[in-house]
């Protein structure tokens, strides 16, 4: 993944603190795996790449670092509906630090351009700051450009990977009075399900993006246009996050799903604001992505 660690085991990490701060429980909430998918997905809200760049550590201060926090948290996989709650667990959940300006440029040599150069780091909220014990030179023009992330988000449900494992038997639609979709409703065989919806952002060149937003659902509506899924989508589906990189910007914009026998889903931002572009069989409607398709990368969340 690149993103590495000092080579000692998380296990091996705890039982090497002092008695007095040994954490009560010695369960780690995410399994090796897990916990590489998410630290993929920090590295890439935070620095727009698939990895940290120097890796992380357990014990410095000049680069990022991985450690654990003992939390109560809902246990893992639960999905509770209605007036429900899932049981909760104490638990080490991972924690990445990042020093300050980590979003900065950092280089201790030299950065040459025979033509002209474009520096791409951080923004206004880490500083916007190089820095460099070397030169920096172009033979034409040197500028900055700073990154804009826009992120998914999710309300009432638990972490995305963890969801979307369950896998889905069925996607629902609602249309606009234009007839393109502003919504769609995931649901599993237990007839829970997970609305998503495209949200618009301005950025400062005032070109609009669209991200994805997800809550629970468990309430179908009658005359809403629905397809059932393949079965190989039901189970434990391989699940990748479409990631524009456009300019300065990096936008969480859509997901793909994939079965084992080669059914596949995609759901991602329309070129239409706040509208979804759906490409699943059974479904007939265009697909209208925002960009091309072969524009995002593919990034997998579990």
């Amino acid at each position: 993944m690149g993103a590495t660690l000092d080579p000692v085991s998380p296990q091996v990490l705890i039982s090497n603190l002092p008695a007095s701060l040994q954490p009560s429980t010695t369960t780690f909430y995410l399994s090796p795996q897990q916990e590489a998918i998410q630290l993929q997905q920090a590295a890439l809200m935070q620095t727009g790449k698939a990895s940290f760049i120097n890796g992380l550590s357990t014990d410095s201060a000049s680069q990022p670092m991985l450690w654990y926090v003992e939390q109560t948290v809902p246990e893992l996989g639960c999905a509770a509906t209605g007036n429900a709650k899932c049981p909760t667990v104490t638990a080490l959940i991972p924690q990445v630090y990042l020093p300050e300006n980590f979003s900065a440029l950092l280089a201790g040599g030299q950065i040459l351009a025979s033509n002209d150069l474009s520096l791409n780091f951080g923004s206004t909220a880490t500083g916007r700051s190089i820095l460099n014990t070397g030169s920096i030179a172009s033979g034409g023009t040197l500028t900055e450009a700073v990154l804009e992330r826009l992120k998914f988000t999710w309300h009432g449900i638990g972490a995305l990977v963890n969801e979307f494992e369950k896998g889905f038997t069925g996607i629902s639609f609602e249309f606009a009075a234009h007839g393109k979709p502003v919504s769609v409703t995931l649901w599993r065989a237990d007839r829970t399900g997970i609305e998503v919806t495209s949200k618009m952002h301005d950025t400062d060149e005032r070109a609009e993006y669209g991200t994805l937003e997800f809550a629970p659902s468990n309430r179908r509506v009658a005359d809403e246009a629905f397809v059932s899924l393949s079965c190989d989508l039901g189970a434990q589906p391989f699940v990748e996050m479409l990631v524009l990189k456009d300019g300065d910007v990096v936008c969480e914009s859509g997901f793909t799903i994939r079965g084992g026998n080669g059914s596949a889903l995609f759901v991602v931002a329309g070129v239409y604001p706040y509208t979804l572009a759906v490409r699943v069989t059974g479904y007939m409607g265009p697909f209208d992505p925002a960009f091309p398709i072969e524009r995002y990368e593919r990034v997998p969340m579990n």
